[in-house]
């Protein structure tokens, strides 16, 4: 978007200086954005300004933010690994003087063949009525999730992509305006 922004002649001076900056710091920004916005109008220097993670109380989890992450660790790292991830445990128990379902969300998990994921003890077991009659169904729901990625690690990665897609069309519907002006 900022590479449309530009006037020709900035294109052609030093194209490779054109990107929308993404900071988490206003100092960092203040001193990096002229080289690489100074040259387009200054409503969409501010509608870029105005979208900075560093403009939220929580930068880390701004999808802006996420997505520089994730196209950093990319470019100059490596690829991003995601695993399986553990992320709610369901357990219906009925018997014949109870029934309940307990839930629980652990903390982000990378899921591994043969570990336990929820444990009952048969004294609570018992509340329910005889173990016979006792019946109980675990489920589980398993996502993919970000593994060593910065402040995405653990996150869906379905989902963490999909907020950073909302989050890119509506700061450029913010910008759709400006590029009729160059």
């Amino acid at each position: 978007m900022v590479w449309q922004l530009a006037p020709g002649t900035a294109r052609a001076a030093n194209p490779t200086a054109l990107e929308f900056p993404i900071f988490s710091d206003p100092g960092r920004y203040a001193s990096a954005a002229p080289n690489r916005i100074g040259t387009i109008s200054a409503a969409a220097q501010k509608i870029i300004e105005l979208a900075q993670p560093f403009n939220r109380p929580e930068s880390a989890t701004d999808p802006l933010w996420q997505l520089h992450t994730l196209s950093n660790i990319d470019k100059h790292r490596r690829l991003h690994v995601g695993d399986a991830s553990l992320e709610a445990v369901t357990i219906d128990v009925r018997g014949t003087r109870l029934q309940t379902m307990w839930r629980a969300a652990p903390p982000a998990l990378r899921a591994q063949r043969g570990m336990p994921v929820a444990r009952i003890a048969e004294a609570e077991l018992r509340r329910f009525g005889q173990l016979a009659t006792v019946r109980y169904q675990p489920s589980f729901f398993l996502t993919v999730a970000f593994e060593d990625s910065g402040d995405v690690t653990g996150e869906g990665v379905i989902g963490t992509l999909r907020r950073i897609r909302e989050r890119v069309a509506d700061v450029l519907g913010q910008l759709d305006p400006c590029v009729a002006l160059v």
